[in-house]
């Protein structure tokens, strides 16, 4: 039997024993003729599922009993399929969402730019005071509107002017904690 007929089975069948649904690295994987090839058997697609070694040796040359079906039904097989492409669309909206987070980032970080006179430049961020914390900032984002935190930059510009030195991102951060607080009842999000 061809290797590439053989990793199809095995793909289709979400390499997964159909008899007991035994795994990989558990179980080593083997080619099962649905209809033995003593019998009359062919190698078509059709005839042949994924069987665990010890299933396929044990069942040898013999048809199935009759009435016995494999522990892992073909719904079984779908779902497992599905709960795959939902696990993998999930993922995707991760990845955008941190991407939407990134883009957020950076507005704050250029609201901050023209708050306290700095620019953004080839090298990066620059500013004559100290720029908040791009993982901080993140943590924001992913606790607060967005806008709750581009409120806080402009209340940080107000109190503080430009350049007395002080760490403005300091009060930015304490700013940020409360309005966590305040949303959560008192304690911070996990």
């Amino acid at each position: 039997m061809r290797v590439s007929l053989r990793f199809e089975v095995f793909k289709r069948d979400r390499f997964t024993c159909v008899y007991y649904g035994r795994t990989p690295p558990n179980v080593l994987l083997e080619v099962d003729h649905v209809m033995p090839q003593a019998a009359g058997g062919t190698d078509e697609f059709a005839n042949l599922i994924t069987a665990c070694m010890d299933c396929n040796r044990g069942k040898g040359s013999r048809m199935l009993e009759e009435g016995r079906s494999p522990a892992v039904t073909q719904q079984q097989i779908d779902d497992a399929r599905e709960r795959v492409e939902q696990a993998k669309a999930h993922l995707d909206l991760l990845a955008d969402l941190e991407l939407v987070v990134d883009m957020q980032a950076d507005a704050l970080l250029q609201r901050w730019c023209d708050t306290f006179n700095g620019n953004k430049t080839a090298s990066g961020w620059e500013c004559d005071v100290s720029f908040p914390n791009r993982r901080t900032l993140r943590y924001f984002l992913k606790h607060l509107p967005v806008s709750e935190v581009f409120e806080a930059v402009d209340i940080t510009g107000s109190k503080f002017d430009y350049p007395r030195g002080e760490k403005p991102s300091r009060y930015f951060y304490g700013i940020c904690h409360r309005k966590i607080r305040e949303a959560t009842g008192g304690g911070d999000p996990a």
